[in-house]
């Protein structure tokens, strides 16, 4: 009797306990449909984006960014960097598991997991600790402990110090992050696509560097697509893109437009015009020169805004935007324009060019007009111009006198590279009374001796 009493408590408090599991199988299952079903209120995602008390974040990845703006004479320093620092609130399963993982992320959790100091002395006085990383492009990479005091609603987060060496890869993070969770790579276009590509290699993220990689070699094929991965490739220090794309941009010189050489910073512009590939002809290259000095001359007097910022849009918008984006005033300085002007890089000049070469000279580097280092007698830009003028003064002088009797009010568009040839009149007009006395003398010269030729 005894025993059975014992065994209907027993059948008691075990259907009990059934019950109560059941109750927690059914509140999971209900938790789980609501994660998985994106019209609950309540639903979980794993997602960057969200604030980490709706994704459950378990890992924050601190971004500092530097300063875009300042120049060589001002570098930021260590706490004006922190003030502009971003913080990216992840989930760890995200960033290591999948065929979209990271590598690099991979070993970082496995050393958080395996360094039982930091375990012990995660609370430590009250303060917060995190592992401070500066990974370097090669596989092999730093890490220190740092004591970071820092004010956060989840303290029990552990996080990521991440100093990327340029900011062009700091702005692409957020890209990164959209492909590790979703895959999502809309935003892939020729300013985008660089630091990407160094991102992909940076985080160990196979397969987005083989898409990244892949992407540009097709897209290299787009003339002015080559240009923007000419600055790109310049801003994050990729030598290997930098080389393929000022290769395909010196041989296709020709075809590139006054908006496309805009996107050139000066320096970018000698390398150009001074590499080896370059194919075109020295007068064409100087008409190429020419473009470049008056997109730069006529842009600096535009007041439209400009930006440097990496273009974070999808790639279907590149080109309805590339004429706005990246194109902003250089300042041409007297040492730069020697080098882009030198008889080393255009020993002959257009005749269409001659005048406006002539005009820009005297307006803003007179010095460099009869300047012959390095280049020989007769090596001067003005030697040089007024040869291109003899040689062909029917085109260049007395089509330009003829045109100062009729009413021209065309003004040169940089902006419309359909636009951008050169009026000789206007660059005759400014010229001073001395040089055109010089252009008049050497076109009767050159007329006189094709008369006795004939």
């Amino acid at each position: 009797m005894t025993r059975s009493v014992n065994l209907s408590k027993i059948m008691e408090v075990f259907e009990e306990k059934l019950q109560c599991a059941k109750g927690r199988y059914a509140h999971a299952s209900s938790a789980c449909s609501s994660i998985l079903d994106p019209k609950c209120d309540t639903a979980i995602r794993l997602d960057w984006r969200l604030d980490p008390s709706r994704s459950l974040a378990d890992h924050a990845i601190i971004v500092p960014c530097s300063n875009g703006n300042e120049n060589q004479n001002h570098r930021s320093s260590r706490d004006e960097i922190q003030k502009r620092k971003k913080t990216y609130n992840v989930h760890r399963v995200m960033l290591t598991t999948g065929e979209r993982k990271s590598g690099y992320f991979v070993k970082i959790f496995a050393t958080y997991n395996n360094n039982k100091s930091f375990d012990k002395n995660v609370h430590k006085n009250n303060s917060r600790y995190s592992l401070r990383l500066s990974p370097s492009m090669s596989s092999n990479s730093s890490s220190v402990f740092e004591e970071n005091n820092l004010n956060n609603n989840f303290d029990d987060v552990e996080q990521t110090v991440l100093n990327f060496p340029n900011d062009s890869m700091a702005d692409a993070f957020p890209l990164v992050l959209d492909y590790i969770y979703d895959g999502n790579l809309n935003a892939l276009n020729a300013h985008t696509a660089p630091a990407l590509l160094q991102l992909s290699n940076f985080l160990d993220i196979r397969k987005l560097h083989e898409r990244i990689n892949s992407f540009i070699h097709s897209d290299m094929h787009n003339i002015s697509s080559a240009v923007i991965y000419f600055c790109q490739a310049d801003a994050v220090k990729d030598r290997e893109l930098l080389t393929m794309a000022l290769k395909t941009c010196a041989e296709n010189i020709s075809r590139l437009s006054p908006n496309d050489l805009g996107k050139l910073t000066p320096n970018q512009m000698n390398r150009l015009i001074s590499s080896p590939h370059s194919t075109c002809t020295s007068e064409t290259l100087s008409v190429k020169v020419a473009d470049y000095l008056k997109f730069q001359e006529t842009t600096n007097h535009d007041s439209s805004p400009f930006s440097n910022k990496i273009k974070l849009t999808s790639s279907s918008d590149t080109d309805t935007n590339d004429a706005h984006h990246l194109q902003r005033p250089f300042q041409i300085h007297a040492e730069m324009f020697y080098f882009l002007t030198h008889a080393q890089v255009l020993p002959r000049i257009s005749p269409d060019v001659a005048i406006y070469f002539l005009s820009y000279t005297v307006s803003k580097f007179p010095n460099a007009l009869q300047d012959e280092t390095l280049g020989g007698e007769g090596s001067s830009l003005m030697a040089r111009c007024l040869r291109a003028c003899t040689e062909n003064w029917q085109h260049s002088i007395l089509q330009t006198i003829e045109a100062r009797q009729v009413d021209s009010t065309f003004i040169p568009n940089a902006n419309n590279s359909q636009n951008m040839h050169y009026h000789n009149d206007q660059g005759y007009n400014s010229l001073p009374s001395d040089l055109k006395i010089t252009l008049l003398e050497s076109a009767l010269l050159a007329a006189k001796l094709e008369m006795q030729q004939s």
